[in-house]
């Protein structure tokens, strides 16, 4: 889910070999479109609204996406549905609610830390402000 510019499912592809196949998904396909693979799928899927098969996948793999949804709760809930039973659900997310700089470091520090992460909002953890 969220395949991005398709280097995991690239490499993913190599890694299941001729019988086996890769579906990536994400609300944007046009780099995923460019990959050009016999065992490789692209689905435009919103994984917030649109229902994904449950028990259908030996993987399901997602980097930073969770991160970008204001209402994670359905999109966590098809995610851990979709493996079979044995499968792997694998969230890749980055950390920032034990992001803080070193105090020793100086209130300088502190100030660039705070202007890049805000308190949690809406009780889901830290949100990142715009850097634009």
């Amino acid at each position: 889910m969220g395949g991005g510019g398709g280097s995991v499912a690239a490499w993913l592809c190599d890694r299941v070999g001729p019988t086996g196949g890769v579906l990536a998904t994400d609300l944007d396909t046009r780099f995923l479109d460019a990959l050009d693979r016999p065992n490789f799928q692209v689905l435009r899927h919103d994984i917030v609204h649109d229902p994904l098969p449950a028990e259908a996948f030996d993987l399901v793999h997602t980097r930073l996406v969770l991160g970008h949804l204001p209402n994670r709760a359905p999109a966590l809930d098809r995610m851990i549905a979709a493996p079979k039973p044995g499968g792997w659900l694998v969230l890749e997310e980055m950390d920032f609610v034990s992001l803080a700089p070193d105090p020793s470091s100086g209130a300088e520090a502190v100030a660039l830390i705070e202007g890049v992460c805000c308190p949690p909002s809406s009780g889901d953890g830290a949100q990142l402000r715009p850097l634009l």
